[in-house]
């Protein structure tokens, strides 16, 4: 390879030093400093777009003739600024490319590359040489973005604005995605962010990118480092994702502040080991389409959520959350909605504009006291309250309508009565289909004051397992 040839290469790439905030900028790349290279440690990043990546062709240009092929049939894969100058030229790769990093000094550049048919592979050490594709607009296949042992490599591909299969980091330290902040829309988002060769409370402290990203397919976070929680400037336009979100953190990742909408299931998963206990996102989210399960989560508190207004699915809290405040604009439930475990709470009066609840309303051995706060149930596909230790008040549901075929338990509480657990039934509208079962709760009423007489006159008479007042 030609001397110049390298030069050429070299004169226009862009190195970008997350940790230490320094922006390289060399020839042709409008950066802060135009065209000069910033030494001060204290000069913070600016944000790359596409106004910032105007490249001069023309070297490329009067290069790019014959012997310089155009397209690449096959797997490509290139480790060196040597295979990168036989290649340099392709605007298509039939098959899968990686671009791989790890040993150069300087940094790849495909300035003509527009699609790739198979998947695209970025590795990078956490050095700093970056990849930079300023033409790419269609990859087929995957994205898969990988970067370990440091956090300084950059990948570039601002002409990218959408990607229908799956886009995915997987990195153990990497902070940076800006240059994709103009992708607006993917098939699948994929982040595997796991801490590796540093201490938890050193990763990720400001990891930045995919700005620009509007709506997901469906959406996986695995994120593990400490202070992933701190991000404030990373998804920042995520509004939807159209079928399921799983999120598996050891905090709630502010990724998911502005999700407004998610067409299917939401499974959260987070290990608050790190002390603190209350879920940080998800404040913007309206609409769940499917289920929204919380599988093995340590909160004590749920801190979101305050716009929550439909699950169309099952509705299940965390076993041992102390409050359900967020929940006060939770209007309709389209599956099961579980209250049960360790949930702490006196009363469930957040839950006043709960209306709908499809499947079954489950509260199962909680410390809740009373029911008081769903009075504006109107309909439920069934009902069961059991083993609750504490129950004394269970009225409120008394306006709600059970669906014909069902089952209505009220069983083993203490120290709430048959009776009064006979009197809920009897003020529902229970269809004749609908197995109802009263049992194992405090039995006489009398013995406990439950229901007295208003006078002497007046006696008690027990009638079908129903205590009611003589007159």
């Amino acid at each position: 390879m030609k001397r110049n040839s390298v030069d050429g290469i070299s004169s226009v790439l862009t190195t970008c030093v997350t940790g230490l905030g320094i922006l390289f900028a060399g020839t042709g790349i409008a950066g802060e400093g135009g065209g000069k290279i910033l030494t001060t440690t204290n000069i913070p990043m600016p944000r790359i777009d596409s106004s910032q990546i105007e490249i001069d062709m023309s070297d490329y240009e009067a290069e790019c003739g014959e012997g310089k092929p155009k397209s690449y049939s096959g797997n490509l894969s290139l480790t060196s600024l040597i295979e990168l100058e036989d290649h340099r030229c392709i605007k298509i790769v039939y098959g899968n490319l990686n671009l791989d990093t790890n040993n150069s000094t300087l940094g790849f550049i495909l300035p003509w590359l527009a699609r790739v048919t198979g998947d695209l592979q970025l590795e990078g050490n956490g050095s700093l040489p970056f990849a930079r594709l300023p033409r790419l607009t269609r990859v087929d296949g995957e994205i898969v973005v990988d970067a370990w042992n440091g956090a300084s490599t950059c990948w570039e591909a601002h002409a990218l604005t959408d990607h229908a299969g799956t886009f995915a980091v997987d990195a153990g330290t990497v902070t940076d995605l800006r240059g994709f902040d103009n992708l607006g829309d993917v098939g699948r988002l994929d982040l595997w962010l796991w801490p590796v060769n540093a201490p938890m409370n050193q990763q990720m402290p400001n990891f930045q990118g995919l700005s620009g990203l509007l709506s997901v397919g469906t959406l996986d976070i695995d994120a593990h480092a400490e202070q992933a929680h701190q991000t404030a400037d990373f998804l920042e336009s995520l509004v939807e994702v159209r079928g399921k979100a799983e999120i598996w953190t050891k905090y709630w990742l502010v990724g998911t502040d502005e999700i407004e909408t998610i067409g299917g299931n939401l499974e959260v998963e987070v290990k608050n080991t790190y002390g603190g206990a209350d879920t940080d996102g998800l404040e913007s989210l309206r609409y769940v389409g499917g289920h929204f399960i919380w599988d093995d989560t340590e909160l004590d508190n749920i801190d979101a959520l305050a716009n929550l207004e439909y699950v169309g699915g099952d509705l299940e809290p965390p076993l041992d959350v102390t409050s359900l405040a967020r929940f006060a604009g939770l209007q309709t439930v389209g599956g099961d909605f579980t209250l049960m475990g360790e949930v702490d709470v006196a009363d469930l009066s957040p839950l006043t504009s709960l209306a709908f609840v499809g499947g079954r309303l489950t509260i199962e051995s909680s410390e809740i006291q009373s029911l008081a706060g769903l009075q504006g149930v109107t309909s439920l596909g069934g009902l069961r309250i059991h083993d609750n230790a504490e129950l004394t008040y269970v009225g409120a549901l008394g306006n709600a309508s059970v669906v014909g075929g069902s089952s209505v338990q009220i069983t083993n509480n203490y120290p709430l009565t048959d009776c009064q657990a006979n009197s809920l039934v009897s003020s529902m509208s229970v269809p004749l289909s609908t197995t109802v079962t009263v049992s194992g709760n405090v039995s006489p009423c009398m013995s406990f004051g439950i229901i007295a007489p208003e006078s002497p006159t007046e006696t008690l008479q027990w009638s079908s397992s129903i205590y009611t007042i003589i007159r």
